[in-house]
């Protein structure tokens, strides 16, 4: 027998008793096998569907060997079935072997786990009659993130008026450096803490080296801002508030920008909605910064004013993806407690848009090797879901889904 084992095909001699079934002797082999330090590949904690082939014929394990043809010395292969990418559509269910478009209301299975995909315009149309906490609950998922973003900008804003409270105290800042060094600390903590908290929210894990880059990209924003503010001061000497409100809406958008950037693999069209969702955001923060300033409460209106001007940033930055979206993933349910556990509540949902390219797998974002983005959009932690299981694409508001090439290659007989 031929084995698909994870340190690759190893060649193991096995007896068979001609009267034996495969059924009753490959849990013993198996064990034998995991005994000699061999692992099937894709086999998890005996989860996982073991096949045997003969002549690229998958025999039956509930009859015996030479029932089913196979003779002495015969070579079998021995491998865990891929798990399966099914669709199911108006009450029937067939496996995906190739790119197949999708449909409104079209269920996607993926190891035990079900997705449904909605077109935008036309899931408003097939929920019309739904109440509005129906509706609520639908967009919880969105919702939870907006509120959560927000949440992290604002508590941006203030790690920036507290780290340069601290550099005011400790030495002197000319002021003419003031507004450099303000954008590119609130840069640096909306990189971080927005990068940190989005992948927190996502489930895949934090990676230390995403918010480190996020952190150097947002500063790098924020600093290009800091620069265009100095050369709007010096240019219009005349009306203070309308170069803050300009400062903070090309601030906002250069930090929103900076941290879109980590989705220009997946949707080139994400970094644009970044880009416009922290104009927006700057805009309406960086207005109520120069409003709150007008009390004169010193240190408590700065700081306040710092807050909304983060939660303005990113609220918008992830707002803007929400909105402009052009179809949604939705987690239905699942047969994977963790799955269901982490995903359930939430009604968790992933956003599609034009020209998009997202990998549905289980990748961890602990074990992806990129610098800034993670490797996968939609994470699936389903124990019979590969590592990087599915690719789900959008051309023209026309939707895709096919395997991904290496759920192919890695379970393929030699």
């Amino acid at each position: 027998m031929y084995f698909d084992a994870q340190k690759g095909e190893i060649n193991y001699k096995v007896d068979i008793d001609r009267q034996e079934s495969l059924d009753g002797v490959m849990h013993e082999i198996l064990s034998e096998l995991e005994m000699n330090g061999h692992l099937l590949r894709g086999w998890r904690g005996g989860l996982g569907e073991v096949v045997c082939k003969w002549e690229g014929r998958e025999l039956d394990f509930g009859l015996s060997l030479p029932e089913q043809g196979v003779r002495e010395n015969d070579v079998l292969r021995v491998a865990v079935k891929s798990p399966a990418l099914q669709l199911r559509r108006e009450g029937e269910t067939y496996e995906i072997s190739a790119r197949e478009e999708l449909r409104e209301g079209d269920d996607i299975i993926i190891g035990r786990t079900l997705l449904r995909f909605h077109v935008k315009n036309q899931q408003r149309q097939v929920h019309k009659g739904q109440t509005f906490v129906q509706r609520l609950q639908e967009g919880r998922s969105f919702q939870q993130t907006a509120y959560y973003m927000a949440l992290v900008g604002a508590m941006a804003g203030i790690g920036c008026w507290f780290v340069w409270s601290l550099i005011r105290m400790a030495v002197t800042v000319d002021l003419n450096y003031y507004d450099l060094v303000t954008y590119m600390l609130l840069g640096s903590f909306i990189g971080g803490l927005s990068i940190g908290f989005g992948d927190h929210l996502t489930g895949s894990g934090v990676v230390p080296r995403w918010i480190l880059t996020g952190v150097l990209v947002g500063a790098f924003a924020g600093v290009i801002g800091g620069f265009i503010t100095t050369s709007l001061q010096s240019a219009i000497t005349n009306s203070a508030h309308l170069v803050d409100a300009i400062a903070w809406l090309i601030s906002g958008a250069l930090i929103g920008l900076g941290i879109s950037l980590r989705w220009v693999g997946t949707n080139r069209n994400r970094v644009l909605h970044g880009l416009l969702g922290g104009l927006a955001g700057g805009l309406i923060g960086g207005l109520a910064y120069t409003w709150i300033a007008t009390f004169k409460i010193g240190d408590i209106a700065q700081a306040l004013g710092l807050a909304l001007t983060g939660a303005g940033i990113t609220l918008g930055v992830s707002l803007a993806p929400i909105l402009l979206r052009q179809g949604v993933l939705e987690f239905i349910n699942s047969r994977d407690l963790g799955v269901k556990k982490k995903y359930m509540q939430s009604r968790k949902q992933w956003e599609i848009h034009e020209g998009g390219r997202y990998v549905i797998g289980s990748l961890s974002a602990n074990h992806s090797t990129t610098i800034f983005s993670p490797e996968l959009s939609i994470y699936i932690p389903d124990q019979l879901v590969e590592p990087r299981h599915a690719i789900l694409s959008s051309r023209e508001r026309h939707f895709f889904i096919e395997p991904h090439p290496e759920l192919t290659r890695s379970h393929s007989f030699r």
